[in-house]
């Protein structure tokens, strides 16, 4: 008689012969038996899935930050470990492990400009998996910046905006650059921070052509700078045009320092802008000092941080030569002449210069703060000295401008507001 199969499913593995169940003379059974889980057969594991294609990111020159995420599967037993293994394209490669917990690593001492390839394998109990995408990078420089749009704002300022480049071309972008050119050669350059895509550059010459370029750098170095972008300037409005009449023009200057100090004057100026900024808990008083250096025009007079504009020799001719400076922190002054002053605007913060050019007109001003708040008005056709407001903060009312084109100086510790009409 033929031996007859017997299926035995039990919650032990075992391997056991049986004899004889089946009649005399039958053979003996060798029967394997494998460890179940509620009768049903345990699937073995698997090396894990492959993961998906890694993400590469430059960081400084000779580095590269890679993430990836955990397999689709773990091939039924923990993920222990992971290789990466990474190279310059065309070479051999090196190896890094990392345990099972890491996603991400960064890859050093690399080749500056060198085209790396990087793969990920998952790791556990039985073995790698399968190779992830190759990922690609290059540590170059940023890609060409595209030809950013530019508009002339006024007649000393243009606003220029662009957009990333389409590949950073490995480490992230950490700064940009504006070119500004004229007749072919560079005239001034403007540094942006790397998150901003747009700035307005100032201080250009009235009814002026630029050619606009801009620029990307990273850990790298600068790439090459975008193709031009032709703005020219607006011309100088009625007001500014007077301002430079009457009071002159020259190439504004920045002095910086700390503590008590004297600068000297570019030559030949008889009015100008003093913009001050101070750092410090002391008290900042910078003075116009004249050929004989007797003080003359107060420029600066506060406790504390401070910045603001004033002006000197827009009341009176004068023979300023010098400023001298009484504080003990660090400080800077710009001096500027007076015909490149904004138009009063509606609303400011502390002490400013202002130019304008409008009718005869009740102007209404409100302003906080607990120091006084003076607005004057200098230089009008009349050639009269218009005190409009001379108040202690906080305070709202309205004052009479006289027929411009004159200067408004307002003084004030916190923030204003005007309006007229």
């Amino acid at each position: 008689m033929r031996p007859s199969r017997l299926l035995v499913a039990l919650p032990l593995a075992a391997a056991l012969s049986f004899a004889g169940l089946v009649g005399e003379g039958a053979s003996a059974l060798p029967l394997a038996v494998k460890a179940v889980d509620g009768g049903v057969p345990a699937a073995a594991a698997t090396a894990p899935a492959a993961p998906a294609k890694p993400v590469l990111s430059g960081h400084g020159a000779t580095s590269i930050d890679v993430r990836w995420a955990t397999p689709a599967s773990d091939g039924g037993a923990p993920v222990s470990g992971y290789a990466v293994r990474y190279g310059i394209t065309g070479s051999s490669t090196r190896l890094l492990r990392l345990g099972g917990d890491v996603l991400a690593t960064r890859l050093t001492g690399l080749t500056a400009h060198g085209r790396y390839k990087v793969t990920v394998q998952a790791e556990n109990g039985v073995g790698l998996s399968a190779p992830s995408v190759v990922a690609r990078l290059r540590l170059q420089k940023p890609n060409r910046v595209a030809r950013p749009a530019v508009r002339a704002g006024s007649s000393s300022t243009i606003t220029a905006r662009w957009t990333a480049p389409k590949t950073a071309g490995g480490p992230a972008v950490i700064a940009y650059q504006v070119r500004l050119y004229r007749s072919g050669h560079l005239t001034k350059a403007v540094s942006v921070a790397p998150s901003r895509r747009s700035v307005t550059v100032k201080g250009l010459r009235a009814s002026t052509r630029y050619t606009v370029g801009v620029r990307a750098r990273n850990a790298v170095g600068w790439g090459a700078t975008s193709h031009g972008a032709v703005v020219t300037t607006k011309p100088l409005s009625a007001v500014r045009r007077w301002a430079k009449a009457r009071f002159g023009t020259f190439a504004a200057r920045t002095y910086h320092g700390t503590g008590d100090e004297v600068v000297t004057l570019p030559a030949g100026v008889k009015a100008g802008i003093v913009t001050g900024n101070y750092h410090g808990d002391d008290n900042f008083i910078a003075y116009t000092l004249d050929s004989s250096n007797q003080e003359d025009d107060l420029v600066a007079n506060a406790i504390g941080d401070y910045t603001g504009s004033r002006a000197f020799g827009v009341q009176s001719a004068s023979s300023a030569r010098r400023i001298k400076v009484q504080t003990s922190g660090s400080w800077t002054l710009r001096v500027a002449p007076v015909w490149s002053a904004a138009a009063l605007p509606r609303s400011a913060n502390k002490d400013g210069v202002f130019l304008y050019g409008g009718r005869a007109a009740v102007a209404h001003f409100s302003a906080s703060g607990d120091s006084n708040f003076i607005v004057e008005q200098f230089d009008s056709p009349t050639d009269d000295w218009n005190l409009v407001v001379n108040q202690i903060a906080p305070y709202s009312g309205s004052g009479a401008l006289y027929r411009g084109p004159s200067v408004v100086s307002v003084e004030a510790d916190a923030h204003w507001t005007s309006r007229i009409g």
